[in-house]
């Protein structure tokens, strides 16, 4: 029964001693100055096997008590199953991001100790802005250990480029507002500093549709008051001048109001135009008939 006992306290002690995280710490330590250079941040042993290694880099380019330095970095790296490659021929995977406002680390590079599924052994390089300070970094990996470097050196050449990149495989709900190539959203939920293209956008304008142009009481003026206003101002009555667009933008669900205004506007002009056009041609028969009975 002791031995019993003792085989299964011996299992229980080997089994949490596997199940612990290496974790550690260290910092970048001052190794960029003026001028952006390479960090050998130091080397990651990690057996194949599907094990992970996360690496944080809190810090910023330069301390100028300026959010706009502050950056976070975050790498994730994992070992493959012992016999699949990247199609680099690599024996792991891995990917970046980061957050806030500064780009502190714009490239990372590892290099294997072996080829193929052969390495255990991964260091790593990141291409980090001026003034990094005393940004300080943790590794956090499922097994394995660490070994710290921190020293300015020269590209690493051939290697593992990380991509940066972040997939959110969820719903995601934002109460702030969005900027997409820009910080300054000018009251604007979502503010995009360039082009974008979508396959269906929906547009929901709240303000009254312009079916009211067909109430009887519509004041729609003649074809006489619109031409004279486009003389003198160059454009429609009711759209916005070139100048407004390209001081003010363009508002689309305003736009497509007014727009829907002018089509039902002329739309009315037409069935007048044909009221017209009725008339005469009835005129022009009545007068036909009277010619042809003489």
């Amino acid at each position: 029964m002791k031995s019993f006992l003792f085989a299964c306290l011996l299992a229980l002690l080997c089994t949490g001693v596997m199940a612990q995280p290496y974790f550690v710490s260290s910092t970048l330590n001052n190794q960029t100055g003026g001028s952006p250079a390479w960090i050998n941040m130091g080397t990651l042993t990690l057996p194949q096997g599907g094990n992970d290694a996360f690496i944080r880099i809190v810090g910023g380019s330069g301390y100028n008590a300026q959010i706009s330095q502050n950056a976070i970095v975050e790498l994730h790296l994992r070992t493959s199953n012992g016999g699949s490659l990247d199609p680099n021929g690599y024996g792991f995977d891995a990917t970046a991001n980061t957050f806030q406002r500064a780009l502190m680390v714009d490239n990372i590079k590892i290099v294997p100790n072996a080829s193929g599924v052969s390495a255990t052994a991964y260091t790593v390089y990141a291409h980090c802005y001026n003034y990094v300070g005393n940004s300080f970094y943790t590794v956090q990996a499922s097994t394995g250990s660490w070994t710290a470097t921190n020293q300015q050196t020269t590209d690493p050449g051939t290697a593992y480029v990380v991509s940066f990149e972040y997939f959110v495989n969820s719903n995601t709900y934002m109460t702030g507002t969005l900027g997409v190539g820009t910080t300054t959203n000018d009251g604007y939920t979502l503010a995009v500093n360039g082009s974008a293209i979508a396959t269906k956008m929906v547009v929901k304008n709240y303000a009254n549709w312009p079916d009211y142009v067909f109430a009887p009481d519509y004041p729609l003026d003649s074809l006489a008051v619109v031409s004279a206003y486009i003389r003198e101002h160059g454009h429609l009555p009711g759209v916005p001048a070139a100048s407004e667009i390209r001081t003010k933008g363009l508002d689309l669900g305003n736009m497509e109001s007014v727009l829907m205004r002018k089509v039902e506007e002329l739309t009315l002009y037409q069935v007048e135009a044909d009221k017209k056009i009725a008339g005469l041609e009835a005129r022009l028969k009545a007068l036909e008939d009277t010619r042809l009975s003489k």
